[in-house]
């Protein structure tokens, strides 16, 4: 039986891509790039998901020296804390990456990279689950998008 694992972009648009993994072989689903937390649809991904994992959010210092998030409304926390509210009422694993280890992600979905390019929040939650997926030897790299 297939396991589905649900890779999230946390921000102001919100990335959803829930990949179904069976024989090591990871098969797009689902995508989703939500402004609203409260859709059917992204509740859909939420509870259909075996796994979530989430891209973290930190409050890089040179960031907060720089001004970055003076009077910010830290919307990505919020996002991320709201789903492991979510995740946790549901008895739901989540697992937290770093925004640096996109890079390799979209490698191993045959996606190039390229920093600080915006609006691509579906294809950065697709690499978060393939990093995820091949890293713990549950898939092989794939194209998914």
């Amino acid at each position: 039986m297939s396991k589905l694992y649900l890779g999230i972009d946390p921000g102001g648009t919100t990335g959803l891509a829930l990949v179904s993994v069976n024989d090591k072989k990871p098969v797009l689903v689902e995508v989703l790039a939500s402004k609203d937390l409260t859709t059917i649809e992204y509740q859909w991904l939420l509870q259909k998901a075996d796994l979530l994992i989430i891209e973290n959010f930190r409050l890089r210092p040179k960031n907060a020296r720089d001004g970055s998030f003076d009077w910010s409304d830290m919307e990505t926390p919020k996002i991320i804390g709201k789903i492991e509210m979510w995740a946790q009422l549901n008895d739901k694993l989540l697992v937290k990456q770093e925004p640096a280890i996109k890079p390799m992600g979209y490698g191993y979905c045959h996606m190039k990279y390229v920093r600080g390019k915006k609006g691509l929040h579906i294809q950065d939650a697709a690499a978060h689950v393939m990093y995820y997926l091949v890293t713990n030897d549950l898939a092989l790299p794939s194209k998914l998008l």
